[in-house]
């Protein structure tokens, strides 16, 4: 009913399917629908190296094998970007010649207190796995007042995404039922209470 409101441009509609799909789910599988949550999981892990420090990190050899082992590695440290607060420093007249510029942008380690140029910083910005679903949506897009061209493609995203989130859930439920129960829900199913 959802998909059809939705072919159909009737946003409200569509919006109240997906409301009531996610309702269906019950309380333990449920998709939360919160803006500030979603976003906050939806962010980038991305850390800047130290070009000064070095950290041991430990890398699993031969994963899920007779052979594995673990192996201790020495890497540049990884500061978080929250962490790093980059600022202009002024530059020597020779610098400022060679470069043609009287600042340069630069940041100092937490960790060694060293400074490192920002042009010279190497980042690495971390990606999930996909498909990911993180058991949030965000609240639907609402329609600005006038003419919002941009509100049915924005809509659509968040429907399918609202509609993938929901999927996953309804997937965990019956991989549960059939785990308790042994077999996979009757197309007639009643539950107890029903009858």
């Amino acid at each position: 009913m959802a998909i059809d409101y939705l072919n159909r441009h009737n946003w409200e509609g569509a919006r109240s399917g997906v409301f009531n799909l996610n309702e269906c789910l019950g309380i333990g599988y449920m998709v939360s629908i919160n803006d500030r949550e979603y976003a906050e999981q939806m962010k980038e892990s991305s850390v800047y190296q130290c070009s000064h420090c070095t950290m041991i990190e430990i890398k699993t050899i031969n994963k899920n094998t007779e052979d594995e082992y673990e192996k201790k590695i020495i890497v540049q440290t990884e500061i978080p970007t929250h962490e790093v607060t980059p600022f202009e420093m002024r530059l020597s007249d020779i610098h400022q010649l060679l470069l043609n510029q009287k600042t340069e942008t630069v940041w100092i380690c937490p960790k060694c207190n060293e400074i490192n140029k920002m042009r010279e910083t190497r980042k690495i910005v971390g990606e999930r796995a996909k498909p990911f679903f993180l058991k949030v949506i965000a609240m639907p897009p609402v329609k600005q007042m006038g003419l919002d061209r941009q509100f049915p493609t924005k809509f659509k995203s968040w429907f399918w995404n609202a509609m993938e989130e929901i999927t996953y859930q309804e997937y965990l439920y019956r991989t549960e039922y059939i785990h308790q129960n042994g077999q996979e829900m009757e197309e007639n199913y009643r539950d107890k209470g029903d009858q």
